[in-house]
C-alpha cells in the first residue's frame, strides 16, 4: 500500500495526515482516493507538484508511475521568491 499525504485543506476535512491506498499506479491512487474522500484528487492534482518518494512524478512516468509498498505520494505547492 502506498502511503498518501493530503494537502492540508484535504487532510483537516478527513481528518488524517496520512491515508494507506492500496493502488497499482499514481493513476489508481487518485482514483480510489477520490472514492475515499469524495473530491477529484486528479483535478486537485493539478494545483500542485504531485512527488513520490520526493521525485516529482514529470519526472518518472507521470500519472502512470507504478507504485510499491510504502511509496510515499505528496501534493506539494510551488515556492518562489523575488
Amino acid at each position: 500500500m502506498a502511503i498518501f499525504y493530503p494537502p492540508f485543506k484535504l487532510s483537516e476535512k478527513i481528518g488524517k495526515k496520512r491515508v494507506e491506498i492500496d493502488a497499482a499506479t499514481l493513476q489508481g491512487l487518485l482514483v480510489e482516493g477520490s472514492k475515499l474522500f469524495e473530491t477529484d484528487l486528479a483535478e486537485t492534482a493539478t494545483h500542485f507538484s504531485v512527488l513520490i518518494n520526493g521525485r516529482n512524478i514529470r519526472y518518472l512516468d507521470g500519472f502512470a508511475t507504478p507504485l510499491a509498498k510504502d511509496d510515499e505520494v505528496w501534493f506539494v505547492h510551488g515556492s518562489g521568491g523575488g
